[in-house]
C-alpha cells in the first residue's frame, strides 16, 4: 500500500514592483522578470517537498466585484509570509499624482504589520516612463529613503535573481528563528505560574522571592540580606524587601503585612518620630543607617501593603 502524503503548509511569497518599466534600461519588462523570478522560486524545493507559493498580480486569478484591484493586492500583502520588494523608485499606479501609489501602499501595509517580513531590492538603471505620476514616485521615495532598508543593489537580471535567492533563505530562517521564539513563550496551561499555583503559600512565596531577587542581581543588583537587594533607580540607591501576595491568600497575606513592627535604632525610631504617616508595610530596615552612615531613610510616598515593600536610600 503507498504511504500518503501529510500536506505541508506552503510558504507564501508576494513580489512588489512596478510592472512595465524595463530593468535594466532597454532589457525585460519588470513583469517578465517577476514571472521568471516566481518559476525559479516554485520550483525549488526543502527535502524534496515543494514549499514556497509566490503571488504576482499579473496571473493572479480575477476577483468579484466585491472588492477592487487595490484592496486586492493589500490583501495579498497582509497573507503574505514574505514580502519581496523590487524598488525601482516607482511608486506604482495612484488614483492621481501626488496619491500614494499600489507599490506604496503595499510597502507601508507590510511595514506597518510586519516589517520583519519585508526584503526590499533596489534596481540600479531604470528609467522613466512617458506616462508616470513623477508626485507619487516622489513619495515613494521618501517613504523609502524614511525606513532606510539594509538592502545591496542590482544592476543587471543575474544579480537581482542571486539578490531575490539570498533574500528568501534569509526571511525564511529569520521568521523561523522568531517563530521558535514566540513558540517558546507557551501558553496559560503550562509554565512557572501553573506550577507555582500548587504550591502552599509558604512555599510560593519563598520561590517568588527568590525568581525576582535573582532578576534582580543579574541586572546588577546587591543582595543585602534575606530578601533584599539593593538596586539604583531615579539617580539614588533603593533597597527592596521582597514580599509577594497571592489572589487566594491576599487576607492572610495583608494580616501578616499588617503584624510586622517597625525595628528599634536610632536612626528608624528617630525618623518615625518625625514622620507618622508610614503606612504599617512602609516600615524600614532594621538599624540600617548605623551600617551606611553616609545614608538616609526617606518615606516612599503611597506605598499600600498590596505592593512590593520599598525603602529609599538618600545620601544627605
Amino acid at each position: 500500500m503507498a504511504r500518503r502524503s501529510t500536506a505541508v503548509r506552503k510558504i507564501k511569497i508576494m513580489i512588489s514592483s512596478q510592472c512595465n518599466r524595463q530593468f535594466p534600461d532597454g532589457g525585460r519588462t519588470l513583469t517578465d522578470i517577476r514571472r521568471e523570478i516566481r518559476d525559479r522560486i516554485e520550483a525549488q524545493t526543502v527535502l524534496g517537498t515543494s514549499l514556497f507559493d509566490v503571488w504576482i498580480n499579473e496571473d493572479s486569478a480575477g476577483r468579484g466585484t466585491d472588492i477592487n484591484s487595490w484592496d486586492a493586492c493589500l490583501a495579498e500583502v497582509r497573507k503574505a509570509d514574505i514580502l519581496i520588494v523590487l524598488n525601482a523608485g516607482h511608486g506604482g499606479w495612484a488614483p492621481n499624482d501626488g496619491d500614494n501609489g499600489i507599490c506604496h501602499a503595499e510597502l507601508m501595509t507590510a511595514h506597518n504589520a510586519s516589517p520583519a517580513k519585508i526584503r526590499v531590492i533596489p534596481l540600479v538603471g531604470t528609467q522613466p516612463l512617458p506616462d508616470e505620476l513623477s508626485k507619487t514616485n516622489d513619495r515613494f521615495k521618501d517613504y523609502v529613503g524614511k525606513l532606510n532598508p539594509f538592502a545591496p543593489s542590482a544592476r543587471t537580471e543575474a544579480d537581482l535573481f542571486e539578490m531575490v535567492d539570498k533574500a528568501v533563505a534569509d526571511a525564511v530562517a529569520s521568521l523561523v528563528g522568531l517563530g521558535v521564539m514566540e513558540a517558546g513563550k507557551g501558553g496559560f496551561s503550562s509554565g512557572d505560574a501553573l506550577v507555582w499555583g500548587r504550591l502552599s503559600f509558604e512555599a510560593r512565596a519563598e520561590r517568588m522571592r527568590s525568581t525576582m531577587a535573582a532578576a534582580l542581581i543579574e541586572s546588577g543588583g546587591v543582595a543585602r540580606g534575606p530578601n533584599m537587594v539593593e538596586v539604583k533607580l531615579g539617580g539614588g540607591q533603593v533597597v527592596l524587601h521582597l514580599q509577594r501576595l497571592a489572589g487566594q491568600f491576599l487576607g492572610r497575606s495583608r494580616a501578616r503585612a499588617g503584624r510586622q513592627t517597625v525595628p528599634r535604632g536610632p536612626s528608624s525610631n528617630a525618623r518615625l518620630r518625625q514622620e507618622r504617616r508610614w503606612p504599617s508595610s512602609c516600615y524600614c530596615i532594621a538599624r540600617w543607617g548605623d551600617r551606611d552612615p553616609s545614608a538616609d531613610l526617606a518615606r516612599v510616598s503611597r506605598c499600600d501593603v498590596r505592593y512590593t515593600r520599598i525603602w529609599h536610600l538618600r545620601g544627605r
